[in-house]
Formats: structure tokens, C-alpha cells, sequence
């Protein structure tokens, strides 16, 4: 499927493919390969996501136990530092922040390992938790986590979040529910590819999150941005697939994006974590029925969902009142 390009303001960039040298450390025979073998085999929510900036000399990676940020990996061609969790600061050693080279991170790697066993079962009964559920639904992959666009400049982003998000704002006032409308941001909890070959854009909420209230329209602030890249940039789905083809050379990811084309098509997920109050799911739907009242194309196809930890989902049914 193609996209026609647009005068609209547009993200520069919402995907970044590793480059070789970084999918190559964490290779099996590669500096990081161990890493990868742990993140394949421990048994909590654990996924590793890879990216560069090569123009930038920018080489990331970051493992997630579910939405919880666990260790972030630097790299600049030559040396590696890391970054932990800042809640779990007394276990990580000052060290690791430093550059260091292929042989010390070699020697250092063991004791990062079980810096992780130390770390992952705290963040899984947090953060880790609430993304669980959502990264098990049948019959979705996840792309990348933390799918955020980029933008050239502070001024860039304010024009296209306040292109996209003006229409909502203005259905939403008077506010349908209590406290104000929070700001939206561009970052969504992840980039899926379903079973169709749709690209969808999620917005992943705690049960207790005060953010459920308005996960619909944070949700429509993603496909936006998601639909306008596509419109404006001819790569976007060769830079997709690349992301996909590095992911399943390390043997991360599910099958299912072996075996599912990108069909171009597009679409946004509120996944909410079962066991949130009547109380909060209505205010939910209350904001969703505003913005559908309103002329919001997006808000009446939007996917909503409530999931266990097992990826079981249920619908939330429209009727309930605040």
C-alpha cells in the first residue's frame, strides 16, 4: 500500500533500524551475545529493543521488563557504558556508567547479569505488570517499544502537536470527566503489527492510572502521528521491516513477524490491565463518547481492551455512565 505524501506538519522520524555493528554485538558470537541468551531465557516480561542514529554516531539499546525501563546500553562504534534503574541504584555499580572497552565489558558482564536477577523481579511486580498482559495478546508482535516520534526542534514538535491535537482539546471542553486534560505526548507504549499486517500504535494504562481517563484521545494523538510519517516519508515501512528483521536475527519478537507482510494498513489499542474501577472505565468511555459526539473520525475505530497477565482480553462496554 502506498501513502500520499502531505502538507501537514509532520514528525522527521518515528523508527530508527539498528545498525549492523550494534545488532552484531548482540550476535551469539558477539560482545553482548550473553545479554541476548538472558533476555531469551529468563521467564518474566523481558524484551531487549535495538536502535541507531548512524548519521548521529547514536547506538541504543534498552531491555523492558513490560513498560518498566530495566538497563539502557550505549554505544559509539568503540565503547559501551549502561544505565539502570534509578529505583534500584544501590545495586548497580557507578562503574558500568563509564566507557569501557569490548574486553572490559566482557570481564564486567557476568555481574551486570546479576544485577538483572537482582532488579527484574521488582520491576515485574510493577510497571512490569502492567505491560505484561498486553505484550501476550494473541494475535499481535511487538515492533519496538517506547515508539516515539522525533522532531527537528522543540518549535517542529509544539506545530505538529498542536496541529494534531487541537480538535481533541476542543472536544473535550467543556471537560467530560473531573481534573484537566493532560497534556499529550509523542511517545506511545508500543508499535505492534497484528495478524492482518496493520501497524498499531498502543497506549497501555495501569488499573489504578489517573491516565485511563483520557487514553483515548492519547491514543488518537499516536495514530496521527504514525499515519502522518507514513504520508511523508517513502521509507517508513522499508525502516519497519528493517527494525522487524533485526529483531528475529536475535531471535527476539514473536514468530508472528515472520510470518505477517506489512500490509500498510493502520490502527490505534487502548489496553488497560483488568481490574480497573466501573468508576474509571466509565470516565474512559465518557471522554471517547465526547470526542465520537464530536466528529473524531479515529475515536469510533478505536481498539479498546481490557487484558489480564495472561493476554486474555475483554471489551469495555460503552453503556457505562460516570
Amino acid at each position: 500500500m502506498s501513502f500520499e505524501s502531505t502538507a501537514e506538519a509532520v514528525p522527521s522520524r518515528m523508527i530508527r533500524p539498528p545498525g549492523p555493528l550494534l545488532v552484531a554485538a548482540f550476535s551469539p558470537f558477539g560482545v553482548l551475545g550473553a545479554l541476548t541468551r538472558y533476555v531469551r531465557g529468563v521467564r518474566y516480561p523481558v524484551d531487549l529493543h535495538l536502535w541507531s542514529d548512524v548519521d548521529a554516531n547514536l547506538h541504543r539499546a534498552r531491555l523492558h521488563c513490560g513498560l518498566a525501563r530495566v538497563l539502557d546500553v550505549h554505544f559509539d562504534r568503540r565503547r559501551w557504558r549502561f544505565g539502570g534503574d534509578p529505583a534500584r541504584r544501590d545495586d548497580f555499580d557507578p562503574a558500568w556508567t563509564r566507557w569501557m572497552s569490548d574486553a572490559e565489558l566482557r570481564e564486567r558482564l557476568p555481574a551486570l547479569l546479576r544485577y538483572l536477577d537482582l532488579v527484574l523481579p521488582a520491576a515485574a511486580d510493577g510497571r512490569g505488570a502492567v505491560g505484561a498482559g498486553a505484550f501476550a495478546v494473541r494475535g499481535r508482535a511487538v515492533i519496538q517499544q517506547e515508539f516515539s516520534a522525533i522532531f527537528n526542534s522543540a518549535e517542529e514538535r509544539r506545530r505538529v502537536m498542536d496541529e494534531i491535537g487541537a480538535d481533541l482539546v476542543a472536544a473535550l471542553t467543556p471537560n467530560p470527566v473531573p481534573g484537566p486534560v493532560h497534556a499529550f505526548t509523542a511517545v506511545s507504549d508500543a508499535l505492534f503489527l497484528d495478524a492482518s499486517g496493520a501497524l498499531v500504535v498502543a497506549e497501555i494504562e495501569g488499573r489504578r492510572a489517573p491516565e485511563v481517563r483520557f487514553a483515548a484521545a492519547q491514543a488518537i494523538v499516536y495514530l496521527r502521528l504514525l499515519r502522518r510519517w507514513l504520508g511523508s516519508e517513502p521509507s517508513a515501512l522499508s525502516l519497519v521491516a528493517a527494525t522487524i528483521t533485526a529483531r528475529r536475527s536475535l531471535g527476539l519478537g514473536s514468530p508472528l513477524l515472520d510470518r505477517v507482510a506489512l500490509s500498510g494498513l493502520t490502527a490505534a489499542v487502548v489496553s488497560i490491565q483488568d481490574g480497573a474501577s466501573p468508576r474509571l472505565l466509565a470516565q474512559f468511555s465518557a471522554v471517547r463518547q465526547a470526542l465520537e459526539r464530536s466528529g473524531v473520525r479515529e475515536a469510533q475505530d478505536l481498539r479498546v481492551e481490557l487484558v489480564g497477565l495472561d493476554g486474555t482480553t475483554r471489551p469495555i462496554h460503552r453503556e457505562l455512565a460516570v
